[in-house]
């Protein structure tokens, strides 16, 4: 399994879209930074105080899980989409060993992107507070929980994604299918069951809580600790649906 998942690894490292991803990430991050830092302390804008560094730790959350949950999706239907799924089923014959492996290998480039994003917000956002001679405390308002909460947020984006990608198996398709259920699904299915309430059930709720760790609860939000395990849920569904498909058909 160790080798597997190295490989896994290995195929994420040496192929430039997870690179163009992370790129894009970091150059997003530098962008909100800079405008924040541009605005911050002017009139009608919100004073910068200690308690912004959490603010900017938890603003990249839903961007960092939206950009692992497209590596895990890359990590997987590129190899149908080149067809070099064939060599590595040859390579690696045990369907759930391999599919598991790139679980786990997408769960760690999702874990990396969204830490290494965090540190730049982080490194950022103390150097914004530092040179304003305001006090820096970093654990403090919450900030290691924000952390902890986009990182693990990203890691499942990233097994949800290898799962969808695994089931679909087209990129354009799969690419698809989250924007549709993104940007229409999660507004309609609400409106349908008549129930505002309903969405904060929907994957889109489930990340909004995970990510409100930290923060004062909100009651039209799920506690932060269900809305992970939701989430995990989700991506667990998700992911032994890919594994069904890849156990039943051929590559």
């Amino acid at each position: 399994m160790t080798a597997a998942i190295s490989a896994e690894l290995f195929k994420l490292r040496t192929t430039r879209g997870p690179w163009i991803i992370g790129a894009a990430l970091a150059a997003l991050a530098i962008a909100a930074l800079a405008f924040f830092a541009a605005l911050v302390g002017d009139p009608g804008q919100p004073a910068l105080l200690p308690a912004v560094l959490a603010d900017l730790v938890r603003s990249p959350g839903k961007l960092a899980g939206a950009a692992a949950l497209l590596l895990g999706l890359l990590l997987t239907t590129a190899e149908h989409r080149h067809r070099t799924v064939l060599t590595t089923r040859l390579a690696q014959p045990a369907v759930r060993t391999l599919v598991v492996s790139k679980w786990a290998a997408a769960a760690l480039a999702g874990a990396a992107l969204a830490l290494t994003v965090e540190m730049l917000m982080f490194a950022g956002g103390v150097a914004l507070l530092a040179s304003r001679d305001v006090a820096v405390q970093p654990m403090d308002h919450g900030i290691p929980t924000a952390v902890g909460a986009v990182v693990v947020v990203a890691a499942l984006h990233a097994v949800a994604g290898a799962g969808i990608g695994e089931l679909l198996r087209n990129p354009a398709l799969a690419v698809g299918a989250v924007l549709g259920w993104s940007f229409i699904a999660e507004g309609v299915v609400p409106a349908l069951l008549q129930d505002p309430q309903s969405g904060r059930w929907l994957p889109g709720g489930a990340v909004e809580s995970a990510l409100s760790a930290g923060l004062p609860h909100d009651a039209a939000v799920l506690v932060p600790a269900a809305g992970l395990a939701l989430l995990a849920a989700y991506a667990a569904g998700l992911s032994l649906a890919g594994l069904s498909r890849a156990k039943l058909t051929d590559p």
